[in-house]
């Protein structure tokens, strides 16, 4: 009789459990059926309110920053694959930002919907710092050799040094150019802390020197020699600058200055 009322109860336990169970299961069908009923209902919501709406549709391309692309937001666009009349939401930014990111002479850029018909694109563009091969080559590289079209930038190449002795044949936009790293470190190093200096061409006839045409303030244009493999460019500037003073000074007319001997100039 005692086993009997023990099954029994065992029995209640064990249904109590799958009740329990198929509430369990029955409240997270529900819940997953609600939760898929809203996403539909923001689905065609988004649509009918955004990707569907007549009001939002793309027709002003508006260009910020400083440079070529300002000036030319039309050819921008068609790069990056803009059309005119399409809805705003059904453009996909990070697409676009890709396409533009693909543009040789962009560094960095942003893009933002604004309501209700406006796209804003915001480029930096990469500075032009060396004329490539010639004058009047069509090829510039700014200052992490990045080779660049002359004719998409906007400051003007004229003043820019170039850098000479140097195969464009199979050059394109966007490539990286590595031979130009020593060149470039000189460039940029005037630039940014030695405005006295002026580059005004460089070859790179030698590959383990670069020969430089350079004027330091008002003295008389110099032919220098600068070891790609050196001491840092910033100690061969201040040395060479030293040297132009003191061959000044003591009436020196010779004006090649060799800094390939481990910091010592030799004035030719």
């Amino acid at each position: 009789m005692a086993s009997t009322r023990q099954t029994s109860a065992k029995d209640k336990q064990t249904e109590q459990g799958r009740k329990k169970l198929l509430g369990a299961g029955l409240a997270v069908l529900v819940i997953v059926i609600l939760l898929g009923a809203a996403g539909a209902g923001i689905f065609f919501a988004r649509r009918a309110l955004f990707v569907g709406n007549p009001r939002l549709v793309l027709r002003e391309i508006r260009v910020n920053g400083a440079g070529y692309w300002r000036e030319n937001p039309g050819e921008l666009a068609a790069l990056a694959g803009l059309r005119i009349g399409t809805g705003l939401f059904e453009l996909d930014l990070r697409a676009i930002r890709r396409r533009i990111f693909d543009v040789p002479n962009i560094d960095n850029c942003s893009v933002v919907r604004v309501l209700p018909d406006l796209l804003v694109i915001k480029v930096t563009e990469r500075v032009p710092r060396a004329v490539l091969g010639r004058r009047g080559s069509p090829y510039v590289a700014d200052g992490d050799a990045v080779v660049m079209l002359r004719t998409r930038v906007m400051e003007s190449y004229r003043r820019l040094p170039v850098i000479t002795d140097i195969s464009l044949k199979n050059v394109r936009p966007g490539q990286v150019l590595k031979e130009l790293k020593g060149a470039m470190e000189l460039v940029m190093m005037t630039v940014r802390n030695f405005p006295d200096i002026t580059v005004y061409q460089i070859s790179l006839r030698n590959p383990r020197k670069l020969d430089v045409m350079l004027r330091y303030r008002h003295f008389p244009v110099s032919r220098v020699t600068i070891p790609v493999k050196n001491r840092g460019m910033a100690f061969m500037l201040l040395t060479l600058q030293s040297a132009i003073i003191n061959a000044r000074r003591t009436g020196e007319t010779r004006n090649h200055y060799d800094l390939s001997y481990d910091g010592k100039v030799v004035i030719h």
